[in-house]
C-alpha cells in the first residue's frame, strides 16, 4: 500500500476520496481488516473526510471478514450522529451483516429505524431484509417484509423474487434433510414436492442472469407451464406469483 502512495507522489498525484474508497473496497473484498483500518486512518491524517461510500465499503469489508459486530457499530454510530451519510446501500449492508451473524433482535429493530430515517428506503433495503429473515429460517417475517414493500408501492423486482425463491428453497432442502431445529417457523404443510424444488432451483439460476427488470426470461413453453404450476403449489408464493408470471409471457 505504501508503495502505491509513493508511486502516486512521484508522479505528483495526490490521492483523493475516490482513491481511498477504491482501495478500502479492494481490501474489504479480501476481508483485510488491517488494510482497511490503515487506509482509513491515513485518509483522516491527510485531512480527507470519509463519505457515505467510505463507510459502506468499511461495513461490507467487516461483514466479509465475519466481523459483523464492527459493521453494526459503524452503522449505529452513523445512524445516531450522521444520518446524512446513511444511504439505502449502507442500510442494506447493515441488514446483511445482521442476517449473517443471526442477530435477529437487530433485524426486528429495522422497522423502527426506517420510521425515523430521514430518507425513503428503496427496494434493495427490503431485498436484504427478506434474505436476512429467510437466512434465519423465519418465513413469516420474510413474507411480512414483502407485503410492507408492496404497500409502499415498491416493485417486486427479479432480485426480490430470486432472493425469496432461492432462500426459501434452501430452507426447504434443509427441512427435508432433517437439518432444521425444532424451533423453525417453516410450515411443513407448505413444502413443495422434491421435483418442484429442483425445477424452481433451475429456474432461479436462470433468474440471476437478468439485471434489467424489463428483460424476459429465456424459458421454453414447457418450462413456463411447469414453473407456474409449481409456484402455485406453494402457498407462501401465491401473493406475488402474478408478478412473476408477467415475466414469463
Amino acid at each position: 500500500m505504501r508503495a502505491k502512495f509513493e508511486e502516486m507522489k512521484s508522479k505528483d498525484l495526490k490521492p483523493d476520496i475516490i482513491t481511498f474508497n477504491s482501495m478500502i473496497s479492494g481490501y474489504g473484498k479480501k476481508g483485510d481488516m488491517g488494510g482497511m483500518s490503515e487506509l482509513f486512518n491515513l485518509m483522516l491524517a491527510m485531512g480527507i473526510q470519509p463519505d457515505e461510500v467510505t463507510f459502506s465499503c468499511l461495513m461490507d469489508g467487516c461483514n466479509r471478514a465475519a466481523q459483523c459486530e464492527k459493521s453494526n457499530q459503524i452503522f449505529e454510530n452513523l445512524f445516531a450522529n450522521r444520518q446524512d451519510l446513511v444511504t439505502s446501500t449502507t442500510f442494506s449492508i447493515w441488514i446483511d451483516g445482521c442476517g449473517f451473524s443471526k442477530q435477529t433482535s437487530l433485524l426486528d429493530g429495522v422497522w423502527k429505524k426506517l420510521t425515523i430515517w430521514r430518507k425513503k428506503p428503496d427496494s434493495n433495503v427490503f431485498n436484504s431484509l427478506v434474505e436476512a429473515w429467510l437466512r434465519n429460517h423465519n418465513l413469516p417475517k420474510a413474507v411480512d417484509v414483502l407485503k410492507n414493500m408492496q404497500s409502499r408501492g415498491l416493485p417486486c423486482s427479479y432480485k426480490t423474487a430470486t432472493t425469496f425463491l432461492s432462500q426459501y428453497l434452501a430452507m426447504v432442502e434443509k427441512a427435508l434433510e432433517g437439518n432444521m431445529s425444532s424451533s423453525t417457523t417453516l410450515s411443513f404443510s407448505s413444502l413443495p414436492p422434491p421435483p418442484a424444488i429442483q425445477l424452481l432451483q433451475n429456474l432461479c439460476f436462470k433468474f440471476r442472469k437478468f439485471k434489467d427488470m424489463d428483460e424476459k426470461l429465456d424459458l421454453s413453453p414447457a418450462d413456463k407451464r411447469e414453473f407456474m404450476r409449481a409456484i402455485q403449489d406453494i402457498p407462501w408464493l401465491k401473493h406475488f406469483a402474478i408478478k412473476v408470471s408477467r415475466t414469463l409471457r
